[in-house]
Formats: C-alpha cells, sequence, structure tokens
C-alpha cells in the first residue's frame, strides 16, 4: 500500500503526542541541568567553616574598615567594621575575579614572557642619559608605596608624577601655608557648613560613614552643573553653569568685599542670581564654614584660577587656621633611611616628548585617563609599561600590561584619607590568593632601582617608625582603645596593625598661615556659546560584574551610548528622543543616540564618561575637559 502524505503527517503528530507523554524528554532536560551544573569549570559554591577576618578597603581614599565573612579561607561578604561601606566596598571581594581581570603579561595585544617588559625597561634605565627621563605615574598617591616609588626614583634620578596632587587640589594650594612636617587638613568634625565646589563629596570623596549620615553636624552646599547624587543629597544646591566653578567663587568673594561690578559679572557667567550670591555670602560668614573644590573622578582636577579663587574665599571666610575650617595635621611617620624622596609632579607639568619610559600604577579601579594626555609626554619610541588589574583601560594602550596584585590579594597600608584631621594608617590584610603571574607593581619598579625588598618588609619598617614617635592612639578592630603597655615594642605594634587594630594620631601644634594666598582679580572667562558635554559617572561600578548587571538593568548609569538634552535643546536642535545625532568638537567625534530628560540644563549635554567622551576633551590648565560641542544629526 503506498504512503501517502497524510499517513505521514499522522505518524509525526502522534510521535510528537507520545514524546510529549513519555518521561524520557524530561529525564533528559534534568540531566542536562545536572551535568551543566557540575563541569569542571562551573565555580562551585565555597564549603568550610564560617569565619569574620578584619581587613581595610583601598578602593578608594576613605580606607574604611572591612569585616570580612569567609567560608574557610574565600571571603563571602564584605561589611562596614562601624561605619557603612559604599556599594563598591560592599562587592570589594568580586574584584579579584572580574571577568575582564588581566592574568598574563602582554606586549600590545599579544601575550609575552612577564621579565620581557623588565628586561626592555632594564636596558632604558641604564642608557638613560638625562635626568627626568624615568617616571613613574602613581594613579593612587599617598601610599606607602608612594613614598617607595619616590625613594627609588630619586635613586634613578627620575620623575615621579600624579594627576592629582596627594592631599587633595585643595589643599595642595595652600600647602605653602603649613609649618614643616605638616600639612593642611579639613577639619569637618567642627564645621557647621562645607561649601563643595563641583566636588562628588557624597559620591567619592570622603568617607561614607561620615559623609552620607543623616546625622553629620555640617550641612553640604552643592554647586554643580549637574543634577548629580551629591547636588540632591545636599542641603542646598547652587546650580551654575558648566565650567562656571571659578565664577561663583569669584562672586562669593566680591559679594564678602562689596564689590558690585564683579559680582554682576561673576552671576551672570555662573548663572546665579547677585542676590542670592551675596545672601550665601553672608550665611556662611556668620558660622564656620569651609569650602572644597576637589578631584573628580571624571574631570580630574579643577582648574588652577577656580584653585586660586577657592583658597582666596576660604582666607576671606577665615577658614584657614581655624578649628572647623583647615588646620594643620602632622604628617605620617616615615623612616628616615628612606630619603632622600623624589619631589612630587604634577603629569601636566611634564614638558612633551621628554620622557624615554614611563610606569604607570593602575591596579586599583578608577576614572578613564585619556591616553592623549600621556602621549604627548613620551619621547618617539618611548616604551610604556602599565601594572594594572584589568584588560581594559591603559592596559589596552600601553606597549606592556603587567597583571598587577588586586584588593584583598596582597599586603597594602591605608593613608590617610581627604577629609581627616589627624594623620592615620592601618593595613589591608590579603584574604584572596593573588591570582597566577600577578606582580605587587612597586617591588616591579624596585627591581629596576636595585631594591629587591618586599613591601611587607617596608610596611613593617614604617610601622616601627610609627610606634617610635610615641604619638596618637591606636583602637582595635572593635573600635575598642588599646592599652599602650600592650604596643610597647615594633613587633606587639606591628601585631596589632595585623589583627585589624588602627593608628590615629593625635592633634598637631603645627600651624597655618594666610600669607602668600593668592587675591583677586582673577580671570572671569565667558563660557563657550556652543554646547558642552558634562560628563556623568558612578565610582566604583566597574569593581563588580554584579554591580554592572544592576545599572545595566536599571539603568542606574547611562549607557555609553546615550545623549541626554533638555527639551528646549532637542526641540532648538528638531531632535526628537532616540534620534542618532554626531557629537563633534575641534579634538574628536562619537555617535550617540539622542535621551530627552528636563533635569538636563539648557546649554549642556550630558553623557557617561567612556572613551567616546575622552575623545571629544581637550587638555587646559592642567585638566582635562570637554570642548565646545556641535551635534550633526544623521
Amino acid at each position: 500500500m503506498a504512503t501517502v502524505r497524510r499517513d505521514f503527517l499522522k505518524f509525526a503528530a502522534g510521535a510528537g503526542a507520545g514524546l510529549v507523554c513519555s518521561p524520557l524528554p524530561w529525564r533528559l532536560v534534568g540531566d542536562s541541568a545536572l551535568w551543566s551544573q557540575n563541569w569542571s569549570w562551573i565555580p562551585k559554591t565555597p564549603r568550610g567553616e564560617i569565619s569574620y577576618q578584619p581587613t581595610a578597603c583601598t578602593l578608594c581614599p576613605a580606607g574604611c574598615a572591612v569585616r570580612a565573612r569567609c567560608c574557610g579561607s574565600q571571603p563571602v561578604s564584605l561589611w562596614g567594621a562601624g561605619d557603612p561601606l559604599c556599594p563598591a566596598g560592599l562587592c570589594g571581594h568580586h574584584l579579584a575575579f572580574h571577568p575582564a581581570r588581566l592574568r598574563e603579561a602582554l606586549h600590545g595585544n599579544a601575550h609575552c614572557r612577564p621579565e620581557q617588559a623588565f628586561e626592555a625597561a632594564q636596558k632604558i634605565v641604564a642608557d638613560a642619559g638625562s635626568k627626568g627621563s624615568v617616571a613613574v605615574l602613581d594613579l593612587r598617591p599617598g601610599r606607602t608605596a608612594s613614598i617607595l616609588y619616590r625613594q627609588h626614583l630619586a635613586r634613578l634620578g627620575g620623575r615621579y608624577l600624579t594627576v592629582s596632587p596627594t592631599i587633595g587640589p585643595t589643599l595642595a594650594a595652600l600647602a605653602h601655608t603649613a609649618d614643616r612636617g605638616a600639612v593642611p587638613a579639613f577639619d569637618l568634625d567642627r564645621t557647621s557648613i562645607l561649601l563643595s565646589i563641583g566636588t562628588p563629596v557624597l559620591e567619592a570623596w570622603g568617607a561614607p560613614g561620615r559623609m552620607l549620615n543623616p546625622e553629620r553636624k555640617f550641612k553640604l552646599w552643592q554647586a554643580e552643573a549637574r543634577q548629580s547624587a551629591t547636588a540632591l543629597g545636599a542641603e542646598r544646591w547652587f546650580r551654575i553653569r558648566p565650567g562656571a566653578e571659578t565664577a561663583f567663587a569669584a562672586g562669593l568673594i566680591a559679594a564678602i568685599d562689596g564689590d558690585r561690578a564683579t559680582l554682576r559679572r561673576a552671576a551672570t557667567l555662573a548663572g546665579i542670581g547677585e542676590d542670592e550670591l551675596s545672601a550665601a555670602a553672608q550665611e556662611l560668614l556668620k558660622t564656620t564654614a569651609v569650602v572644597v573644590a576637589d578631584t573628580h573622578p571624571v574631570l580630574g582636577p579643577p582648574a588652577q584660577e577656580t584653585l586660586r579663587a577657592v583658597a582666596c574665599l576660604n582666607s576671606r571666610l577665615r577658614a584657614i587656621g581655624r578649628p572647623g575650617g583647615i588646620i594643620a595635621r602632622a604628617e605620617t611617620p616615615i623612616p628616615s633611611a628612606w630619603g632622600p624622596l623624589a619631589a612630587e609632579t604634577p603629569l601636566s607639568a611634564v614638558p612633551d616628548g621628554s620622557l624615554q619610559l614611563l610606569f604607570i600604577d593602575d591596579s586599583t579601579p578608577g576614572a578613564p585617563l585619556p591616553w592623549k594626555w600621556i602621549a604627548a609626554k613620551l619621547a618617539p619610541g618611548a616604551p610604556v609599561v602599565t601594572a594594572s588589574w584589568s584588560r581594559h583601560g591603559l592596559a589596552r594602550t600601553s606597549h606592556y600590561a603587567l597583571p598587577a596584585i588586586a584588593y584583598l590579594e596582597g599586603l597594602q597600608d591605608v593613608p590617610t584619607p581627604p577629609d581627616a584631621s589627624v594623620a592615620r594608617f592601618a593595613l589591608s590584610l590579603p584574604l584572596v590568593e593573588p591570582a597566577a603571574g600577578a606582580i605587587e607593581p612597586v617591588e616591579w619598579f624596585g627591581r629596576l632601582a636595585g631594591d629587591a625588598t618586599p613591601l611587607a618588609a617596608r610596611l613593617k619598617e614604617r610601622a616601627a617608625a610609627i610606634q617610635a614617635g610615641k604619638r596618637g592612639a591606636v583602637r582595635s578592630h572593635a573600635g575598642e582603645m588599646v592599652a599602650p603597655d600592650k604596643l610597647a615594642t615594633a613587633d606587639t605594634f606591628w601585631g596589632a596593625l595585623v589583627a585589624g587594630a588602627r593608628w590615629t594620631d593625635g592633634p598637631s601644634r603645627a600651624t597655618l598661615s594666610t600669607k602668600g594666598v593668592s587675591e583677586p582679580p582673577f580671570a572671569l572667562e565667558a563660557t563657550p556659546e556652543e554646547l558642552t558635554v558634562v560628563p556623568t559617572a558612578w565610582f566604583g561600578a566597574d569593581v563588580s560584574p554584579l554591580m554592572t548587571k544592576l545599572w545595566v538593568e536599571s539603568d542606574l548609569k547611562p549607557s555609553v551610548q546615550l545623549v541626554y538634552l533638555h527639551p528646549e535643546t532637542a526641540q532648538r536642535l528638531a531632535l526628537a528622543d532616540g534620534a542618532i545625532v554626531r557629537l563633534e568638537t575641534a579634538c574628536g567625534a562619537c555617535r550617540v543616540e539622542v535621551r530627552v530628560d528636563d533635569s538636563v540644563q539648557t546649554d549642556a549635554l550630558e553623557m557617561a564618561a567612556s572613551h567616546a567622551w575622552l575623545a571629544l576633551g581637550e587638555l587646559k590648565d592642567g585638566a582635562w575637559r570637554a570642548a565646545a560641542t556641535r551635534v550633526v544629526r544623521l
């Protein structure tokens, strides 16, 4: 009997129904699920005894105390020991296992032997004829490793470079007012008003436990162009125009001095009413107030003119040398045998084309740094060696990239945070086995200078110098005071630090003076008529893939392919939500998608900080700034 098409369809339908009713396919699905969960490369949930280990966070300068919950030897959660942690700190134990982690040495885009980079650098150090041609760019200054870099560079006759000063730009501008052996410091415990000009103090500046505490003693005033988390969390927000930080500070100074002409011009440039500036100046004068304009994680340090104006404003408010303002604190002791040290030099002050070799310590996640800013300082053919935790960022553009020890993989120190009025010292203890092949950056560079001493030994030397000074007090990880008789020797002092204790210096007798503080007039330049790109960033978002997933799915952080415009701006440019445009500046161009948002200023464009944004910017007055922008519809 011939088989017709109808018979075939009947057979297929019956077979399908039989399979659905049969347990065979469901058993196969279940077995496949079990097999896929037990492959060798699938991460296994740790098993073991639960314990709690003390350490400290080094992901930002705040250096918060951390209580790590461990299963066996593996940390599974991090909590603040006393004060709460920020989102980056809570997810810090993810960093060592990040998919973007650099795990092998690279030469360009190809794998290479780790010693290949050392041999190339060693040859240049041996042949370098001019002083200052070998340099280290330290992207996290203030650590003991930073001091060791300066020691090695003094031996080599090289330069120690930073993007932002160790103590912050605001305090660095007043460093000349401090006694020898002391540095300026903020006395926020006795401040009534903290006026921040463009500084993300609630996002990436001070310790979260102090800055985000609703019961903090001081009020926060924020002067900023965009509606940031700091601006929304401040008691008062002055919404200034993009790039008008100097004009805002100069307007307050003019209001205090009674200079109506300057006040009128500054108010116009800043986009703030004269009466509002005058009222704010009078309120600041009536109380204990201090002004800060420090490094932004995206924009970098403020313009020099802004720092001059802020220093003058602090002088007018009588904040310099006064409790609750800017006081002097003694520096954390270092062994006398470590000197001499190379001077700290801003990267912007390095002559173009002068560096024969540049080593970059990029071992901690941070904001993107423009490569063309670095490239301009290099001599033709000069190699750049970057020690980085990540395959992205500067590791992609460097000649050699070396995997660096990440947070919780090695012993590190926690330097004094920027908002502390007295010196501090603590240790970040290793809780995770270092990645295979990972290096300690300062030890690698020390070998170039002929010093093979491990960082751990150097940290112990510095702890001995602190103990020998017999200053300050030591508190345990639980916050209890440690009796001085238990810290009588360098070994017992070191043992307390290894157990999670923290040393805090006592009040300093050093003083500050106002001599030499910059005075008006300041250069009040009109902002450009064209639109200006204002970058946005969420500090610490790269620490954990979990955080990345959360901000992508919840839209907490803008996508790098989007640009945000005010409805009036979009209407003026005849752009609808979702339009594809090209942003053009004198420096570069990028393709983005438009989003209409009434929280954006009418003379600004907001976009996420990324390599696309860096392509639009220019180096101006020692800082990275976006140039005037033209929008081209595609």
